[in-house]
């Protein structure tokens, strides 16, 4: 019961995420108005990695009713050892305190999560590949390395 400003009363009350700060603006912001439609709270500030930043991050996540990765392109091409923090904590908290994981990847729309939200999923999305990933330490990236360059031969003339 009650009235009020609308949107649906679920479950998922506090909403935290990972993903890569390249992630595109619009695919964040739709995320981020599902969870709100569905009247979750995105705990997750669009901060840099300053000092503490690990603890409250983790704060948050274990505060979370719901962790939601975006597993998508920009996440895989820059998989940061930070990224790599959050990824093992999500596990973590989903394996000890059966936290759901929710994995916004390629081509999925805010209005999924929002109904799997509505539903009271406890996973979307395929967790199994994302724990792959996560724990092949070849798709780490070193986040202050300089951009690859790409060597062109030139054949003389």
């Amino acid at each position: 019961g009650g009235g009020g400003g609308g949107g649906y009363n679920g479950r998922y009350k506090k909403v935290h995420a990972s993903f890569s700060t390249r992630t595109f603006a619009p695919t964040l912001q739709d995320l981020i108005d599902a969870v709100t439609k569905a009247g979750g709270i995105w705990t997750t500030s669009h901060t840099g990695q300053t000092a503490g930043w690990f603890e409250e991050w983790s704060r948050k996540a274990g505060e979370a009713c719901l962790l939601i990765v975006i597993f998508v392109t920009a996440y895989k091409d820059r998989f940061t050892p930070a990224l790599k923090m959050e990824a093992d904590e999500i596990d973590r908290l989903h394996r000890e305190k059966g936290t759901p994981v929710y994995l916004f990847e390629e081509g999925h729309q805010g209005s999924q999560v929002l109904s799997n939200m509505i539903d009271g999923s406890k996973v979307m999305g395929d967790y199994p590949a994302w724990r792959r990933f996560c724990d092949d330490a070849s798709n780490l990236v070193d986040p202050n390395a300089p951009a690859v360059a790409v060597a062109v031969a030139v054949a003389a003339p």
